[in-house]
């Protein structure tokens, strides 16, 4: 929800431009989502780890959810990086002059 809403964002004044509010907000939700897709792409996963998963899903169908839903992680990790670097780019424009 917070991507959408950023995304449609746009400053009305020059000094709402020149103070950038949210921008640190953008930054570090940037930083922090940057290092989740990080630690997610290399961590080594032992099935040791899913004790409690394991016992109640069974150790073969929990590697299986595992497995599958890996992409998707990578994926929304990737995505929403790249979301917020739109946002951290863009946010900050001046709107056009309406006629």
């Amino acid at each position: 929800m917070f991507v959408v809403d950023a995304l449609r964002r746009v400053v009305r004044t020059t000094g709402q431009r020149r103070r950038k509010p949210g921008r640190t907000l953008v930054t570090f939700l940037l930083l922090a989502n940057l290092s989740l897709f990080v630690v997610t792409v290399f961590e080594v996963e032992r099935p040791e780890n899913a004790t409690v998963h394991s016992a109640v899903c069974g150790a073969v169908s929990w590697y299986a959810v595992e497995r599958v839903a890996f992409p998707l992680a990578v994926f929304y990790r990737f995505h929403s990086v790249v979301c917020l670097s739109s946002v951290w780019n863009s946010a900050y424009t001046l709107l056009p002059t309406q006629k």
